[in-house]
């Protein structure tokens, strides 16, 4: 059975320094054939495949010729030939020389400066054996008979190479023997060089000697419960560096010594890592010694531990030092394990020695407890607190450290130059442990209300056991008692304590936490708690956030004066009873009627939190700063645990946006809302009439400007989008329906992206524009209006539109603002700018009367009677151009007349019907291939060009233009059929 203790004996220590010679590393004796195998370059800093190297040393006293010989690595055999591109082709190594193989391409050659008295020799191909492996490969050294004369490994132990691999060395270092040493075991054999020497002596710097001081001779594994063993300390001691070397160390516990895989963590100082890492860095500063606690435990979950700990009896402790040169040296410790409970089998049983250390009535914290039994250390570690996490509590002077089942000869605690001691410790398997539980974890309590709590608790250790009872609470609103304070048990006992809770009266704004613990008199770190957590009953509403929102839902506090405003609130309850018909109500700078933007109501907030919102449109709203407010009332409002909480402010600001002169003068000048059936090509035109270019990004087109911004119907500008000055832009519901009408194409659509060569607009909800009446208002950004039409059955009284509605167009016809005498608009805000003389029928032309003024003559004729005198007689006469319009072209002798125009650098235009009666004769198209090859230009009226079917006819192998839905535009000569062109709106 354990025993608790408090360490008082003082005892002096004296220091005892041990010394150790050196381990033997072999003789010459022991070489085979004096070839031997002298350094490896298989990591170089360049190119592998060019700059691996090995080195061959003859330490005999007769010439070895080596032709014939071989090598092999863990992949592949070569035959070692002589190199005649670097040295003399000689195969035969003298006593005391050095002799390379390299492979056929290699550039070793121009990066070290190698010795000429080096034998140089070739592998049979492009790589010594299938390329030297950096992480673990092996070199095999055999005479002309295939028998082994030598061999390295690193990384990886293979069966053929007799000892142990070496370290993996650094890139650019090489692996290097010591001179005369040869033990058959590479690990010793060997160092790492990190300055290469092929073809001549190894230097090898001053070797460090590396010991574990300290450590225990059993350690502990990791028990059922728990991921990780107990840790342990170890002690590690440097000697023999020179001045100022730096280092890395690492520590670790390995199953098997070969693969070098930890089971292990060590602290680094601010947390447990893997014990793979190199995790003390330090300099040496100029001593002849230097000390290192290390501190390690077992982790379950590791592959190591799993399969070469867990159900073992030994185990191997592993200290590696890497020094500022690159070379590794290491030593190990074979070590037995201890079976701490009966997860784990095959080790010796072990146990816990426990207590807290104690002199002078004070805590005895981070000095080191060391365990011994017939002059061995079994176990050692540090007294709480030691600044290392364990993943426990910590207790000031409190240890745990394993050791074997069994008496114990002597506890030592060493406190500076004194040592505490207790003696004849008798150390049992098993722990202890225990639980304590409460049936419910949350609970609801009203104001002055008391609760009795049963709490178990199970002592699940395998010793009796007297647990201390406590709680800890955060604040003061409940009153707590427990029955009783201390329960002994025995292992498996349970005891049932009341835990007694009264609600003072106070308010609980939000849960109370009561944590109720129990822990071990026989082991401070068995400890349990539960947390038990106190609701009280009410409802408890508060405000979370409030927010003020753009129509793109960016959250912003500065807008433009007739912006729509999204107000977004957050409302939570804490309480433990819902809230019933509780209505959320938004204001503006007070709370009244005329100061109310919107509300929202809800039956019941519970534990979910809700998101009420409203908008809020400025349009009538003046500019300046304004407070937005948001409050709730309810049902039962007493009831509520904090009335304080149920207002939230916020301020923003509206700028003024009020149009500018220009952009005030854009108006709407074309309307077509009555189109014909099956077609989608209502459109809107607006017309800049000023000199300046408007910036009209995200303005829009409503047809029912009159609800809120966010209600509205309305088509809207993308960003830089401008209306250049005197100019217009249309926008249509479907570009192709529109060049189906007009044979060009708007400049903008909304409804769908018929074709890629018009740009897009943004559709909010639905704009159709009804054929009975409506109105048709053209908006900026912040709602204004820049202007507005009303036509039809529409009757509306606004101060945009002064007047009734323009009458109905009709099918077909589009509604065109007037113009003056002047050629000027007319805006009077009234039906009399929209009441024309004609009608405007889609994809009509619309020629406006021409005046020309200076002298000219008219010359009246009859055709055919006179027409070709007269017409020569024009011909003739022109100096600068001839235009020709007529129905069809076939007289010859005016062609030629035309021809002789366009010799003298006349230009000739003609203009003739695409499908006369009957279709265009053979004579006509001569004349038309005449005209054409000397320059002249042709155009041609024929319907439904390039809608359909689009047929296209050129002349021989030219090509034509079309211009528009009924033009073609001839370019070149002798008509015949071509495939079909490409239509931007509808395909081939």
């Amino acid at each position: 059975m354990q025993k608790r203790f408090n360490l008082f004996l003082l005892v002096f220590l004296s220091a005892v320094f041990l010394f150790f010679s050196p381990q033997p590393r072999g003789d010459a004796s022991k070489w085979i054939e004096n070839i031997v195998i002298n350094e490896v370059m298989y990591n170089p800093v360049r190119d592998d495949f060019y700059y691996e190297w090995v080195e061959v040393y003859n330490a005999g006293d007769e010439t070895v010729n080596l032709s014939g010989f071989r090598i092999r690595d863990n992949y592949e055999e070569d035959f070692i030939e002589p190199d005649f591109d670097h040295g003399d082709g000689s195969t035969l190594l003298p006593p005391g020389r050095y002799a390379l193989i390299t492979d056929h391409q290699t550039m070793v050659y121009s990066f070290f400066n190698i010795s000429n008295e080096t034998i140089r020799l070739y592998v049979d191909d492009k790589n010594i054996g299938n390329g030297l492996g950096n992480q673990g490969d092996k070199i095999v050294l055999m005479n002309k008979n295939g028998e082994a004369l030598d061999g390295v490994e690193w990384g990886f132990n293979y069966d053929d190479v007799p000892g142990y691999p070496a370290e993996v060395m650094n890139e650019g270092n090489s692996l290097a023997r010591y001179h005369f040493i040869d033990s058959d075991n590479t690990s010793d054999d060997f160092f790492e060089c990190v300055n290469p020497t092929p073809g001549c002596f190894n230097v090898v710097k001053k070797n460090w000697d590396l010991k574990i001081d300290l450590f225990p001779w059993y350690l502990p594994k990791a028990t059922n419960d728990s991921e990780f063993s107990v840790p342990f300390a170890i002690k590690v001691n440097l000697t023999g560096f020179s001045e100022n070397n730096s280092f890395k160390m690492k520590a670790y516990v390995t199953g098997d010594v070969f693969r070098n895989e930890p089971a292990t963590q060590t602290w680094n100082g601010s947390s447990w890592v893997y014990s793979g890492f190199y995790t003390h860095k330090s300099i040496t500063n100029g001593g002849e010694r230097w000390e290192k606690w290390v501190y390690l435990r077992f982790k379950k979950s590791y592959k190591e531990y799993l399969r070469n700990i867990m159900n073992n009896k030994t185990a191997y402790l592993v200290v590696k030092i890497k020094r500022d040169d690159g070379g590794v040296i290491s030593t190990r410790e074979k070590i037995e394990l201890l079976d701490m409970d009966k997860s784990t089998t095959n080790g010796t049983k072990g146990g816990y020695i426990i207590g807290r250390a104690v002199s002078n009535n004070s805590y005895l914290e981070n000095k080191t407890v060391i365990v011994e039994n017939n002059d061995r250390i079994v176990g050692i570690y540090k007294t709480e607190d030691n600044n290392i996490s364990e993943d426990e509590n910590s207790y000031a002077g409190y240890f745990k450290v394993s050791a074997p089942v069994g008496p114990v000869n002597i506890v030592k605690i060493i406190n500076k130059n004194r040592v505490l001691t207790f003696e004849n410790v008798t150390v049992e398997q098993g722990q202890y442990s225990l639980r304590i539980t409460c049936d419910t974890d949350l609970f609801f309590i009203r104001k002055n209300e008391t609760m009795q709590i049963p709490i178990v608790v199970v002592n699940q250790g395998d010793f009796n056991d007297t647990v201390k009872l406590g709680f800890i609470k955060k604040e003061n609103s409940l009153g707590i008692g427990l029955g009783k304070e201390n329960v002994t048990l025995k292992p498996g006992g349970s005891a049932k304590v009341f835990l007694t809770v009264k609600n003072k009266g106070f308010n609980i704004v939000e849960n109370t936490t009561l944590t109720v613990y129990a822990r071990s008199e026989g082991d401070m770190d068995a400890y349990d708690e539960v947390h038990l957590n106190f609701e009280p009953l009410g409802p408890e509403l508060f405000f979370k956030n409030i927010e003020t929102q753009d129509s793109n839902r960016v959250e912003r506090r500065i807008f433009g004066q007739g912006e729509l405003i999204w107000i977004k609130t957050c409302v939570k309850n804490r309480g433990n009873e819902n809230a019933a018909d509780v209505n959320i109500s938004f204001y503006y700078d007070s709370f009244d009627r005329d100061h109310l933007i919107g509300f929202k109501k809800y039956e019941n907030i519970g534990k979910f939190q809700k998101y009420p919102s409203t908008s809020w449109d400025t349009y009538d709203v003046k500019p300046g700063e304004y407070t937005i407010l948001a409050t709730f009332d309810l049902k039962n409002k007493e009831y509520e645990l904090n009335s304080s909480n149920n207002i939230v402010v916020l301020k923003i600001k509206l700028f003024n946006t009020t149009l500018n002169q220009s952009s005030r003068k854009v108006l709407i000048t074309e309307i077509y809302y009555h189109t014909h059936p099956g077609l989608k090509d209502e459109y809107v035109k607006i017309f800049n009439p000023t000199s300046e270019k408007i910036n009209i990004s995200h303005w829009y087109i409503s047809n029912n400007p009159f609800e809120t911004m966010g209600k509205q119907n309305k088509i809207v500008f993308q960003d830089n989008t401008f209306l250049p000055p005197y100019s217009a832009l249309v926008v249509t519901e479907e570009a192709c329906d529109y060049y189906f009408e007009t044979g060009i194409f708007p400049d903008f659509e909304y409804l769908r992206d018929s074709t890629i060569n018009v740009s897009d607009m943004k559709l909010f909800k639905s704009f159709v524009m009804s054929n009975k009446g409506g109105v048709v208002a053209l908006k900026d950004r912040f709602n204004h209006t820049v202007d507005m039409v009303v036509y039809g059955d529409m009757e509306i009284n606004s101060s945009d539109w002064g007047s009734r509605s323009v009458p109905s167009s009709g099918e077909g016809v589009v509604l065109t603002r007037v113009f003056n005498d002047k050629n000027e608009i007319v805006d009077t805000n009234s039906y009399h700018d929209w009441v024309n003389p004609r009608r405007y029928r889609i994809g009509q032309s619309r020629f406006q009367l021409e005046k020309f003024e200076g002298n000219g003559s008219i010359e009246v004729f009859v055709s055919p009677d006179c027409a070709y005198e007269t017409i020569v007689k024009y011909i003739r006469d022109a100096n600068s151009s001839i235009y020709i319009n007529m129905y069809e072209f076939t007289s010859v002798n005016l062609c030629e007349e035309l021809v002789s125009a366009l010799q003298r650098n006349i230009s000739v235009y003609v203009l003739s019907d695409g499908s006369p009666a009957g279709g265009i004769s053979e004579l006509e198209e001569y004349v038309f291939n005449r005209l054409t090859s000397y320059g002249g230009e042709v155009r041609l009226l024929k319907e439904n060009v390039n809608r359909d079917i689009y047929k296209r006819y050129v002349f021989n192998h030219g090509k034509y233009v079309i211009i528009d839905n009924k033009t073609l535009i001839i370019e070149s000569c002798n008509w015949v059929p071509t495939g079909v062109p490409v239509n931007p709106c509808y395909g081939n």
